[in-house]
């Protein structure tokens, strides 16, 4: 399976999936602690980019980030810069950060 077909199939299912190497994983439930973690990752890297003043901006988990044709993840926070994304989107192109917890 593609990225683009991923993205398409991954639209109208329940839960979180991710595909590596053409191949679906779906996503273990999260644990609190794993929820808090990245929760706080995502808030001081919003904070620290409002008060920089920064042309970047930081988004939390469920936007997917295409590695290659075949390999989409979901980081548990990501930051990209320059214009404001489509708020329709579903994927960034460009991460300068990317945070997995």
């Amino acid at each position: 399976m593609t990225v683009d077909e991923f993205l398409t199939w991954a639209d109208g299912q329940p839960g979180r999936f991710e595909l590596v190497d053409g191949e679906v994983f779906a996503m273990s439930p999260e644990r609190v602690r794993h929820a808090e973690v990245k929760a706080a990752t995502y808030l001081a890297l919003r904070s620290a980019l409002k008060q920089a003043k920064s042309a970047c901006y930081a988004l939390p988990d469920g936007i997917s980030v295409r590695v290659d044709q075949d390999t989409v993840f979901e980081p548990d926070a990501l930051v990209y810069c320059g214009m404001r994304a489509d708020p329709d989107a579903t994927e960034i192109t460009d991460p300068v950060i990317v945070v997995e917890v």
